[in-house]
């Protein structure tokens, strides 16, 4: 066959590659927010919303499913299947924390309008996803690296990650004590917004990152597999509320996704981007303080 016939085969088939993962990441990441504002027009309850919502995954996680079934018995299209699998385990993560993700709430005993509660909330919704995330990968023997989750260049990762974490940390609190919220305050909710940013740095970096960079790299190469998730960790944050110029933020947002899965990539662990990653949460994190005032 001509060489660049061959050629132009492989460059349409990593770009059908690249555009099917990309789509297939926005709607597993957008499902229910997608679901939820075609039910808001129906005059649904809303337990009829989340129903529909949770349908909505279910057809999603059967249909992954099935994908990785079928592509594991095909003998041309076996190279695949670990990339389905990725998809599945994703839509079964969201699933288990949409219903289990209060269990540390409840187990807490606190509100959830004070720091403790909205705390033990995040770390149960993130312990859902993430402990979900690696039971299914050990059910099918899969190697942990898969999802980076390896000691990797450690000594690089722990001083990329350590001195981000601190720096942003640092900044964040400074920030919040210097728009009025008492020093002694912010020293009795640090314990819980700390919390939750690890807890949130793991929990994304791993389902945004972890699953699908090494999956998709081997198909379209590492820098193309880091531009696709790094897009739909962006999309990801697009209803947020916090910030008054939206597309600032994403471009900020994006440029992040880039540096962190480029930092998991050269440090070969989640070690590095899961700190800083929670490093830069603190920056907006610390500003809700203010939320919960006095409240711990």
């Amino acid at each position: 066959m001509d060489p660049t016939h061959e050629a132009g085969r492989a460059s349409v088939s990593r770009g059908l590659i690249l555009l099917f993962c990309t789509l297939a990441g926005l709607l597993v990441i957008s499902g229910g927010s997608i679901a939820m504002s075609i039910t808001s027009g129906l005059g649904l309850s809303t337990s009829q919303q989340v129903a529909f919502v949770r349908g909505s995954y279910a057809v999603m996680i059967l249909g992954s499913l099935a994908a990785t079934v079928v592509l594991h018995k095909n003998t041309h299209l076996r190279p695949f299947w670990r990339l389905a699998f990725a998809y599945f385990v994703a839509c079964c993560a969201i699933m288990v924390s949409d219903y289990t993700g209060d269990w540390a709430l409840n187990l807490s005993g606190q509100a959830l309008n004070t720091a403790k509660g909205f705390a033990a909330l995040k770390l149960g919704e993130d312990a859902a996803i993430v402990g979900t995330i690696i039971v299914l990968t050990l059910l099918t023997r899969d190697d942990p690296n898969e999802l980076f989750l390896s000691k990797g260049r450690l000594g690089l990762g722990l001083v990329v990650g350590a001195s981000s974490f601190l720096v942003f940390t640092v900044v964040g609190l400074s920030s919040t004590i210097a728009k009025g919220i008492q020093p002694d305050k912010v020293g009795e909710l640090l314990p819980a917004f700390l919390l939750i940013a690890l807890a949130d740095g793991l929990m994304e970096e791993l389902l945004f990152r972890g699953l699908f960079l090494r999956r998709l790299g081997r198909f379209v190469g590492d820098n193309w597999a880091n531009i696709v998730t790094a897009i739909v960790f962006t999309f990801m944050h697009m209803g947020v509320q916090f910030t008054a110029t939206l597309p600032v933020f994403l471009m900020i947002v994006l440029l992040l996704g880039l540096l962190w899965g480029w930092i998991m990539q050269k440090t070969g662990s989640v070690l590095a981007p899961a700190l800083f990653h929670a490093g830069v949460d603190m920056l907006i994190i610390a500003d809700s303080f203010a939320a919960f005032d006095i409240r711990n």
